[in-house]
């Protein structure tokens, strides 16, 4: 019997078995479901958002189940909605599955619910309970095609929001773009072609400052880091990148917790060492305030007393202990908090501290060792040194007798007696000289200056060895003042000199027995030394006066030796700044920060990089890229920046320094994000020896000549090789006038440098040549290039440094004349690059050069291949190269806005800047040898290649990386950015000397990108992911009701 419910249209049938089976599938599950909201509102296991949407939860069940009932009466409204919430229960099953497979699961759902044990069976049961409620339509009704209908609708919206969803991980893509402006560069491509391990790149964008919203900026690195994701798909199907948006508190203190394991695995080590830090430091510590106490006890009248070295030590020691205990404290503080450790920074203090803790002790103990050889050596010497001291004191009282004391003496007899003080005054003088020396041996050879520093052998604020120096001076002088008076003066004026020598002769002696005293009793006390002193004296003669301390604090520092190198870095530092991007392949960190990331690209001359004006281009894709670079390869070669450092004298007199690497730091530190090694060569020193790596583990030998035969890390034998190296040689400067007549000429560039590089070429080591013009000097016209012999001769290539590229402007009415922008004569844009591979990608990037000169290609040597990189070609006539700059820019100063024509001896295009070349491993005779039946035979040398480039300048630090002028709207004049793609030049050279033409390219051309704003963003997403699947549903809907109809 069917039960039916009669409508004004007709009668619409409800099939009895399964109209009776869904209501109670559909009523027992909701009840069920309503206990389940409760049970884990009240254990608190999932947030349902409060009482009211529990209460919300429950009624919508309690309605479920009411329409279950009227189900079970026949009422058609109940199938259908009964059917369109078990279909929507069934699609958010589905969506929560597919979601938990492709990202994971929502952060509301609770951990202890098991996807597997829960969201499935909750899809299956609903889709079983949708499958009864559709056999409840009986066949062949308008009800079953309204059913029908319904449950099509249902799935062609399912459909459609899993391929949304499935979209937003693997979308398909295709680019239409035509200037690049999105689209990953060549280089990283390469980059990710080298990726074997999982990437994670982390996007922490949260700050709320008007200049760096982290809304506002996020978007565009996604979006380039989805880019990277999917070719990475593509060039290699078993790496992977998972990139993670971290908005919130929770997550940023999940992502801090997994970086601090990643960095903790990374230097176990260093971990170990620093988690013994705080028992050892403990130890330390008691022990030191131990030996402070030890001395704080010592008798007041006991040896080492006698010298303030005991209240030094005193204060030494407690400033140790207060060292070593804020180390400890830093140590617990920096490891055991949440915050991110610095392992190697954090290794470094320590090992500092240990170090400035075991010096001090070290002196105090050689002091010490001294100290313990004076009481027998005293004891030994002093009997001589007294009877010395007796005899000092017998030769001062005879001077003052041979002034007859205190009687009076007669004129007939003054100068006989000046004669005689004058003799005794030379002898006292010697006498006193040899006291003097006595005293100054009488603790050894090693005890003088300690005993200069006892306060038992001060008399006077004197030391007793330089006060008996001063007193045979004193007596020397008194001896040559008698001795001049005798013989200029009358005899009465004899006698009134007689009576002013007498104080100074009584002063002597009242000295020398004042210090002969003094003397005797610190013999007595210096020559035996008490118990306590004499155990501490014993303990530092046996070099163990502080074991108890600097025991442990040597194997502190031993162990640290034996640490594997953990670099350095500035992640914990970057880690704390606002909008990161932070990088993870295995257990390596890094951190792309704001400015690298959206560097600035437009600020006023001296306008700070935060100030009102900040503008900013997005670098996001070159400088995640780098990173990634630095984490899955090693270095490709070390870059010698090879130069000839300046006379130290010549830089005090002169001041300056020329061209050295400093000032080429911004080079370095875009090689260095190339993945060069940077360092250096000064000509006057031998070869930095080769840096070997262990192709085991990766450990790092450097300034070794051989490869080690066993590596110190992890034990193998023979598996290291040698890191690649490139020379950088860097502008010479040119030769320095003589200082004057007579005077050596200063250090240049000369022959012996010349040969250095030349061996070092010849052994297979690549080369960079920098050069530019050199302004004329006072004494003569520009310098010469110092290399171009070498040049010429062995690779067919001259800088011509005494000529200058001039740039001009065409007059349209003057044929072939031409006026100077003042601007682009520093800043010459020249981007004519040829088909080399070092060249070819830098085509058309904005590339521009100050102080030009020419590469001349001569006649190459057999077996040598030139290639120009950078040209100006024939057709730009309002360029060319003067030998003429100083009348040149003298006549425009002369006659502003004069136009300019190249004179005969000038170079004219085609010009050649910068160019490469190779070489065949075997040498052959140079166009200026002999001939080959007259040639002697030549050594083979290796392959190598060189790049010589006139642009040399245009690298240096204040060039590369401040902004560029240029002239802006109604000819004012305004700034750019720098011309970073410079360097692309140089980077490009060492990728291909070093064999590495893979990562040859340039960084994306930067368009300024259409900013959609947040609002719009969301209306789109709501259109595409909702709207879409919702205009399905209303067409179905209007199917139906068509279908009634």
């Amino acid at each position: 019997m069917a039960i039916n419910t009669k409508t004004p249209e007709g009668v619409e049938v409800l099939d009895p078995m399964f109209s009776r089976l869904a209501s109670a599938a559909s009523a027992v599950l909701a009840l069920g479901g309503a206990a389940l909201v409760v049970i884990l509102a009240l254990v608190s296991k999932l947030n349902l958002g409060g009482g009211a949407y529990v209460l919300g939860w429950l009624v919508l069940l309690g309605i479920v189940v009411g329409a279950s009932v009227q189900l079970l009466r026949g009422q058609v409204w109940a199938q259908r909605f009964l059917l369109i919430f078990w279909m929507l229960v069934a699609l958010a099953a589905l969506l929560l599955v597919l979601g938990s497979l492709l990202w994971s699961l929502p952060a509301w759902w609770p951990a202890e619910l098991a996807v597997g044990w829960v969201i499935l069976p909750a899809l299956l049961v609903s889709a079983g309970v949708v499958a009864l409620l559709t056999r409840a339509s009986p066949p062949n009704t308008r009800l079953r095609y309204g059913t029908f209908s319904l449950v099509s609708a249902g799935i062609v919206l399912a459909l459609m929001i899993v391929v949304n969803f499935i979209a937003q991980d693997m979308p398909v893509r295709k680019d239409f773009e035509s200037l690049g402006s999105y689209r990953i560069s060549e280089r990283t491509v390469a980059i990710l072609k080298g990726v074997e391990q999982p990437v994670t790149v982390t996007v922490v964008y949260t700050s709320q400052d008007e200049k760096r919203k982290g809304e506002e900026f996020a978007p565009r690195v996604l979006e380039q880091l989805q880019e990277m994701k999917f070719r990475l798909r593509q060039l290699r199907r078993d790496a992977t990148m998972e990139i993670v948006n971290v908005t919130t508190d929770s997550q940023k203190a999940a992502l801090l917790r997994r970086i601090r394991e990643k960095m903790a695995g990374q230097a176990t080590g260093h971990v170990q060492l620093l988690r013994s830090i705080d028992n050892r430091a403990e130890t330390l510590t008691r022990d030191l305030q131990a030996e402070l106490k030890a001395w704080q006890e010592l008798p007041a009248d006991s040896y080492v007393r006698m010298w303030s070295l005991s209240a030094d030590i005193q204060l030494v020691l407690k400033e140790l202990a207060r060292q070593v205990g804020a180390l400890r404290e830093k140590v617990q503080s920096e490891t055991q908090g949440s915050a991110l450790t610095d392992y190697a920074g954090l290794v470094k203090d320590v090992q500092t501290t240990v170090e400035e803790t075991q010096a001090p002790l070290e002196r105090i103990g050689e002091l010490m060792a001294t100290l313990s050889k004076i009481p027998p050596e005293v004891a030994k010497n002093a009997k001589g040194v007294q009877e010395s001291l007796a005899k000092s004191d017998k030769a001062v009282q005879a001077m003052q007798q041979a002034l007859g004391g205190d009687k009076a003496v007669p004129a007939a007899e003054a100068a006989k007696a000046l004669k005689q003080f004058a003799q005794s005054a030379q002898a006292a003088q010697d006498q006193l000289l040899n006291t003097a020396e006595k005293l100054a041996n009488v603790g050894g050879k090693d005890g003088r200056e300690a005993l200069g520093a006892s306060e038992v052998w001060v008399y006077q604020r004197m030391d007793l060895t330089t006060l008996y120096a001063a007193l045979s001076q004193a007596a020397g002088q008194l001896a040559e003042q008698a001795d001049a008076l005798v013989s200029r003066l009358t005899p009465e004026a004899l006698v009134e000199q007689i009576q002013a020598l007498r104080p100074h002769a009584a002063g002597l002696v009242q000295t020398v027995t004042g210090a002969g005293k003094a003397a005797n009793a610190a013999l007595e006390q210096l020559s035996k030394a008490d118990p306590g002193s004499q155990k501490l004296l014993a303990r530092a003669e046996g070099k163990k006066l502080f074991e108890k301390i600097t025991a442990p604090l040597q194997a502190i520092l031993d162990e640290i030796k034996k640490l594997p190198e953990l670099k350095e870095d500035n992640v914990v530092r970057e880690l704390g700044q606002e909008n990161v991007v932070i990088i993870e392949v295995g257990n390596k960190v890094k951190v792309a920060t704001f400015d690298e990331v959206y560097p600035v690209r437009l600020r006023e001359q001296g306008m700070p990089a935060g100030g009102e004006n900040e503008k900013r281009v997005f670098n996001g894709g070159s400088a995640i890229a780098s990173k990634i670079l630095s984490m899955t390869r090693k270095p490709f070669a070390t870059v010698l920046m090879t130069y000839l450092g300046p006379d130290p004298m010549m830089m005090r007199m002169r001041g300056g320094g020329g061209i050295t690497p400093a000032a080429f730091s911004t080079l370095r530190r875009r090689l260095e994000e190339a993945n060069f090694e940077v360092g250096e060569w000064e000509l006057s020193q031998d070869k930095p020896k080769g840096v070997w790596v262990c192709g085991a583990c990766g450990h790092v030998e450097s300034n070794a000549a051989d490869a080690p035969e066993k590596c110190k890390q992890c034990g193998a034998e023979k598996r290291f090789e040698k890191r690649p190296q490139v020379l950088l040689v860097l502008p010479p400067n040119p030769p320095s006038p003589p200082m004057g007549m007579g005077a050596p000429p200063p250090p240049s560039f000369g022959p012996q440098q010349v040969e250095k590089i030349k061996a070092a070429i010849d052994a297979g080591t690549p080369a960079v040549f920098l050069a530019h013009y050199n302004w004329p000097s006072m004494m003569g016209p520009p310098a010469a290039y110092p290399l171009n012999a070498y040049l010429k001769s062995e690779w067919g290539l001259e800088c011509r440094t005494d000529f200058r590229l001039i740039p001009g402007e065409p007059d349209e009415r003057v044929p072939d004349a031409y006026k100077i922008n003042l601007i682009a004569f520093t800043y010459m844009p020249i981007s004519s690059f040829t088909d080399q591979a070092i060249g070819e990608p830098l085509q058309g990037q904005k590339t521009v050069w100050n102080n030009a000169c020419p590469v001349t290609p001569t006649a190459p040597p057999p077996g040598v291949d030139v290639q120009p990189v950078l040209v100006v070609p024939e057709g730009r006539r309002n360029i060319w190269a003067t030998q003429n700059l100083i009348g040149l820019i003298q006549r425009i100063r002369s006659q502003p806005g004069t136009l300019i024509r190249p004179e005969e001896k000038d170079q004219r295009t085609p010009l050649t800047l910068v160019a490469a070349a190779s070489r065949d491993a075997t040498k052959q005779p140079g166009p200026d040898s002999q001939p080959a039946s007259q040639a002697t035979s030549q050594p083979a040398v290796s392959p190598a290649r060189i790049v010589v480039a006139g642009v040399g300048q245009s690298f240096l630090d204040g060039y590369l990386d401040e902004p560029m002028p240029v002239v802006g709207a109604k000819t004012q004049f305004d700034v750019t950015d720098p011309p970073l793609a410079n360097a692309d030049l140089i980077i490009n050279s060492a990728y291909w000397l070093s064999g590495n033409v893979d990562y040859i390219a340039s960084g994306p051309v930067q368009v300024k990108p259409v900013n959609v704003p947040a609002d719009t963003r969301q209306w789109l997403w709501l259109l595409c992911v909702i709207g879409l699947p919702a205009a399905v549903v209303a067409i179905g809907v209007l199917v139906l009701v068509a279908r009634r109809a």
